[in-house]
């Protein structure tokens, strides 16, 4: 056995060293993390994830059998497809199953693939040039990002930071209006803010006399300290003539209809923020008729002799009609903060196939119709699926996926990949359903009577989850794989329903034990009748 793996003995889950399972040094990171909170004052105690216990469990989500858990690599059932080859002729309805224990193109470690959402800005700024700043320009912040650009000072009080914030506000900007999140539980984005969260601090009481928490970053991933610090910075930037609102929850939608309004009542302004969804807003949300609209992007400032600032007039010209009018759905199907990105598939490449496809342009404007039913969305979104992986109008996605599966088997180099077939019908439904969702999030953008949990998300405890499919991972004579253990040395091998295979009606296979198929009497070659079996059963 490999010396750098650590194995389980029960379940056949194996770590190598890059997998980070630790739980063979139980006692000695206990230790460790010991000396390092000795001394340490409770508001400042963190422990990293990287230094916490990591059982083998981690690796792969377990799967229900029979009411029981079970933990299993989740590529298991993929490989025991090739023993099951044996004993099915059709092996297509095998594939309407995900044949994995998540749904790998859309999942990966049981969370959404996230996709590089700065891979959609940067193609739609490629070839458009910067533009100076505009003096008449009045700005509206991201709150959130504003929180990212002061640096606290050392054994500083909550106050003093707070007052750092609002002279730097006036001294970049002079009057703007800052906007930021809410942070109410059960939103479709708490999935994703536990995603980001590395480490974070307890729970702190914020006052204006109280010593700051030395780590801004770990202070403001826990959105306890978050909220009570927005409420008093708020307080702070209103007192000095700032205009101030905070969103009930995501701020995105507020921000960008905040831009609008002023853009429509003949007024230049500039936008100040990192979050590709922002931009895309309003290169949707933007007409020609209205006033000019700046994005100005402060992320990694420090780097850059010069900030860069686009009028969104002239990335909407560069972009075209068809990209404008489709942004929505090119954005919110290759993954956001709310829906999973496609293993393979990402965004400038659904960008440059919906510009060059009518049928899939057709499929976008549907997709973002507001009456369309869960199932009208579900079908929809399959279709589109089909087309991304090159099928045929007349292809089922199980259809497709055994398909590409067979290509792997007679092309592959590197092993079978279940995370390259395309998802199944099931999986595809509810992320279409999560699509359809965000797309009517953002073309409202002041909110929807949408109720999340019949698009897409189901609740647990306080927060929302993504359904990821409905289906077991695979069919129950795929998950309970039959395989007998008969000898061949025996005087009637595999003859009687002493053997698995015979009792449950199957024919020995090659994954069976000492017979392997061949040589014994429930094997497809048996030279004996099953009459004469009967004899010599007495």
């Amino acid at each position: 056995m490999n010396e750098g793996r650590l194995r389980s003995l029960s379940s056949g889950l194996t770590a190598t060293s890059d997998d980070g399972i630790n739980c063979h040094r139980t006692e000695e990171i206990g230790a460790e993390i010991q000396q390092l909170l000795d001394n340490v004052s409770v508001t400042e105690a963190t422990i990293k994830r990287s230094r916490q216990i990591k059982s083998l469990d981690r690796l792969y989500p377990g799967v229900q059998i029979n009411k029981k858990k079970i933990h299993i690599d989740p590529n298991i059932l993929f490989y025991r497809l090739i023993a099951i080859l044996q004993r099915e002729e059709d092996m297509t309805p095998f594939f309407y199953y995900e044949l994995t224990t998540t749904p790998t193109s859309l999942f990966k470690d049981n969370i959404m693939r996230k996709t590089n959402k700065a891979q959609l800005a940067t193609a739609l700024k490629q070839g458009v040039k910067p533009c100076e700043h505009d003096d008449r320009a009045f700005y509206v912040l991201d709150g959130g990002a504003l929180l990212h650009r002061v640096k606290w000072g050392k054994k500083a009080t909550y106050k003093d930071i707070v007052i750092q914030y609002v002279q730097y506000v006036q001294g970049k900007y002079g009057h703007a209006h800052v906007i930021f999140d809410g942070y109410n539980q059960g939103a479709s984005k708490d999935h994703e803010h536990q995603r980001r969260i590395t480490k974070m601090c307890a729970d702190i009481h914020v006052s204006e006399l109280t010593e700051a928490c030395v780590n801004q970053q770990t202070f403001l991933a826990n959105e306890h300290n978050k909220a009570q610090f927005i409420s008093l910075l708020c307080e702070y930037l209103k007192t000095n003539s700032q205009v101030v609102t905070q969103s009930a929850g995501d701020a995105d939608g507020m921000i960008v209809e905040r831009a609008i309004q002023l853009a429509k009542e003949d007024n230049v302004v500039t936008v100040v923020a990192d979050d590709t969804d922002i931009l895309v807003l309003l290169l949707y949300h933007w007409k020609n008729t209205m006033s000019d609209i700046y994005f100005q992007s402060e992320l990694k400032r420090s780097q850059r002799k010069n900030v860069n600032i686009w009028k969104i007039r002239d990335l909407a010209a560069k972009a075209g009609d068809v990209v404008v009018s489709n942004i929505l759905f090119i954005h919110a199907w290759s993954g956001c903060d709310t829906t999973c990105a496609t293993f393979g598939h990402g965004k400038t490449t659904l960008m440059k196939k919906v510009q060059d496809s009518k049928e899939l342009q057709d499929l976008s404007h549907m997709m973002c119709d507001p009456l369309i039913t869960e199932e009208q969305a579900g079908r929809i979104g399959n279709h589109i699926f089909v087309i991304m992986y090159g099928g045929k109008k007349v292809d089922s996605l199980g259809c497709l996926r055994h398909a590409r599966f067979m290509e792997m088997v007679t092309s592959s180099k590197s092993g079978l990949d279940p995370q390259k077939l395309p998802p199944t019908e099931r999986a595809g439904y509810y992320h279409s359903l999560r699509v359809h969702l965000q797309i009517m999030i953002w073309r409202d953008l002041s909110g929807n009577d949408l109720d999340p949990q019949q698009w897409g998300w189901k609740r647990e405890g306080n927060m929302l989850v993504p359904v990821m499919t409905d289906l077991t991972p695979a069919p129950e004579n795929l998950l309970k794989f039959v395989r007998c253990k008969c000898k061949l040395s025996s005087r009637n091998p595999c003859g009687t329903n002493a053997c698995s295979c015979r009792k449950n009606g199957l024919k020995c296979v090659s994954a069976c034990g000492d017979c392997q198929g061949e040589g014994c009497y429930n094997s497809e070659d048996a030279s004996i009748e099953e009459n004469d079996v009967d004899i010599l059963n007495y």
